[in-house]
């Protein structure tokens, strides 16, 4: 588990509270279970990220999806990492981004998506340092999201639900040793994976060079 205490540099300080992991680590434990129910329902030679999980983690204990949930970045991706779906909110159901993309590995849902969304929208509006490392949140895109109306973020869960997924979903790569160290109880091995999972987040943010 990662506490408050170690993040990697004083900069970050303020960050690494329970006002914001608390909030992460609940969405995170919801994300886990989903990935669960679908790698067990998928069967057996499922591919992709369903056949790590169903590979490396299956049947998992309460105490290693808690492990794996104990993380402290959002293990949803619901798209902060561009402008492009929040410049305009309410023309999202005109918009046609959603199906120029692969369907979801596994469907969130709307009520998931709805949690993540307006994550995002407290975060951008009271701690956009936070929203730049836990979700990937790039400074443009934080002045959009702070921006929206909370009907705004109720259209885009319920019409575009489908653009909130699964981290990294079509990188089971990045997915396979995290979940091995969470199973396996090696604390050490998955604070470091969840380190390096920080610092492609920060990339993709701007806040590093990649």
């Amino acid at each position: 588990m990662i506490q408050v205490e170690s993040a990697p540099a004083p900069a970050l300080a303020g960050v690494w509270d329970a006002a914001v992991l608390g909030p992460v680590r609940e969405i995170n434990e919801q994300v886990v279970d989903l990935l669960c129910e679908a790698a067990a329902a998928a069967g057996e030679g499922c591919a992709g990220l369903l056949g790590v999980a169903r590979g490396e983690f299956l049947p998992a204990p309460a105490a290693a999806r808690r492990r794996l949930a104990d993380c402290p970045y959002l293990l949803l991706d619901a798209g902060f990492g561009g402008c492009a779906r929040w410049s305009r909110p309410e023309g999202v159901r005109d918009a046609p981004a959603a199906t120029a993309a692969a369907p979801p590995v596994i469907d969130c849902g709307v009520s998931l998506a709805r949690r993540a969304l307006l994550l995002g929208w407290h975060l951008a509006r009271s701690n956009r340092l936070a929203a730049r490392v836990a979700l990937g949140m790039t400074p443009a895109c934080a002045e959009l999201v702070g921006a929206l109306r909370l009907r705004d973020l109720e259209a885009l869960a319920e019409a575009d639900s489908g653009c909130v997924r699964v981290r990294w979903e079509s990188r089971p790569e990045l997915w396979r040793p995290l979940l091995r160290a969470a199973l396996a109880e090696r604390p050490a091995a998955l604070a470091g994976l969840q380190m390096r999972g920080l610092q492609l987040l920060a990339a993709d943010s701007g806040f590093v060079e990649g």
